[in-house]
């Protein structure tokens, strides 16, 4: 038991819940033990960091998921960092929930959002339920820009179809105009911004016969 409390406390940035550690055979009691002794530091009600681990940039991602519970999903900027395609730290951490309402026990850097997320677009990365690379640049792309949307299309991480089809799932969340405008952008087949200027100049001076590469 202790080995395999050791491992998950190791490959969870020091963060763990009441149902995980009672999922690996600790009782109440022993939960409640640590917590009085100081080994575990109580986050927030049900969300623990193990003392000997600090409060780092991926424990207060994980901190942040934990504390919405359920069925919780990280998405935008935050989940663009936690997968490697943004190179930004996140300051807030968006995290999806299908349950409506208040979340009195969040972490101080979450913002919980009330959407219901379609299983293909959830995936898990690290240990961690995030939204897939579609959704994730669309939805960080409100606060990155576009780029990130061209960053993630030049290494390959996602397609121009996969874009498309995650935007259509959901197409009345918030900034879902901004993105439209976006993909049409995209959809004009110039993958950087410096080429979308071209083709907007050509565009409106009437040029005709060219195609981007």
């Amino acid at each position: 038991m202790d080995m395999d409390l050791n491992e998950f406390v190791i490959r969870h940035d020091g963060v763990l819940t009441t149902s995980d550690a009672l999922s690996l055979g600790l009782s109440r009691s022993a939960i409640q033990r640590r917590v009085a002794s100081g080994e575990w530091r109580t986050i927030v009600r049900g969300v623990y960091l193990v003392a000997s681990y600090p409060r780092s940039a991926r424990a207060q991602v994980r901190l942040a998921v934990a504390s919405v519970g359920g069925p919780a999903v990280l998405g935008g900027a935050a989940a663009a960092w936690w997968q490697g395609l943004a190179d930004v730290e996140p300051r807030k951490h968006l995290v999806l929930s299908p349950v409506p309402g208040r979340h009195p026990r969040c972490t101080s850097t979450t913002l919980v959002a009330h959407r219901r997320i379609a299983e293909n677009d959830v995936t898990e990365y690290r240990g961690l339920r995030v939204t897939a690379p579609a959704l994730t640049v669309l939805d960080a792309s409100l606060d990155l820009g576009i780029a990130i949307v061209d960053s993630a299309l030049l290494r390959r991480r996602t397609t121009i179809e996969s874009l498309e089809a995650a935007h259509r799932r959901y197409p009345r969340r918030r900034g879902a105009p901004r993105i439209s405008q976006y993909l049409r952008l995209l959809g004009s087949g110039a993958r950087s911004e410096a080429e979308r200027l071209v083709v907007g100049a050509f565009r409106g001076g009437g040029i005709v016969g060219w195609h981007a590469n």
